[in-house]
């Protein structure tokens, strides 16, 4: 591990992002020089395995180079909001890979401190009440064409459409999803997509930073809201089961105040016996 603050300097704009909403001191120097080095392409995967000496960090540009990938078929992805890139995004799939023991896949939703304009729109956008009409696939007619080509772009976005290939690969089991802010809108949009042709029911979901609408007929979904959280509340459906954390705002760097503790969160939502044995 080494200091979160020490490494703002580097890529400056994306660092500082991913440093205010992720514990990105849980990756070693080579692994942060790894994905600071590379141009982020939305719709990558990186594969992340839990915290280990050396290079534990691997990344692959396209679906079929994902595939590619020999032995055991990864079960566990996730997917990060609030404008991360490959560091941010690295950074949460960490966490989970620490909880379980086991590799994760971290599907690349966007591409960093460039897009956080449009990012945030998009956030205040589906979090102030599009996501109500989800699961009528439609929107009221008072919504104007701007609003619904932002709607259209995000269900079709790279990152959205990656995790439906994934859910219907054969031969794949995804037993765990887990999406932080606008991440938590490409899993409700990817799951609605195949939920008449494939059974999705038994997927371990977790969201945190939202409370949004999954499909009917999911047996294991926890929401997870930090109870300052105002960001990630502007349209989160509260009337939806979900916990709220005490003094946490919208971030998981737990160097920060205020900050959500993932791994606490992952202890309650994502029990794993003891005998899992790390990668």
């Amino acid at each position: 591990m080494f200091s979160t603050m020490g490494m703002l300097p580097v890529s400056a704009g994306n660092s500082f992002i991913d440093g205010m909403f992720y514990d990105i001191s849980n990756l070693n120097f080579a692994e942060y020089s790894l994905l600071t080095t590379h141009i982020n392409i939305e719709g990558s995967i990186l594969v992340v395995k839990p915290e280990a000496p050396g290079m534990q960090v691997y990344k692959y540009n396209s679906l079929e180079e994902f595939r590619a990938i020999k032995g055991p078929k990864i079960e566990h992805f996730v997917i990060a909001g609030a404008s991360s890139s490959d560091v941010g995004a690295a950074s949460l799939g960490r966490t989970l890979a620490n909880h379980l023991g086991e590799a994760v896949g971290v599907i690349i939703s966007c591409f960093g401190v460039s897009d956080l304009p449009m990012e945030a729109l998009q956030s205040w956008f589906f979090f102030g009440g599009i996501q109500r009409y989800i699961n009528e696939e439609s929107l009221p007619s008072s919504v104007n064409a701007f609003w619904k080509q932002a709607k259209d772009e995000h269900v079709s976005s790279a990152g959205t459409q990656l995790l439906i290939d994934l859910l219907r690969e054969e031969g794949r089991t995804i037993r765990t999803l887990l999406g932080h802010s606008k991440g938590c809108l490409s899993l409700v949009h990817a799951l609605s997509n195949v939920k008449h042709s494939w059974d999705v029911s038994n997927i371990n979901l977790i969201t945190v930073g939202a409370i949004v609408p999954f499909p009917t007929g999911m047996k294991n979904v926890k929401q997870y809201i930090g109870e300052l959280d105002w960001f990630g509340g502007l349209g989160s459906d509260y009337d939806l089961p979900h916990t709220k954390i005490p003094n946490a705002w919208h971030h998981l760097n737990a160097q920060l105040p205020l900050s959500m503790n993932l791994s606490q969160v992952l202890k309650q939502a994502l029990p794993v016996p003891s005998s899992t044995s790390m990668l």
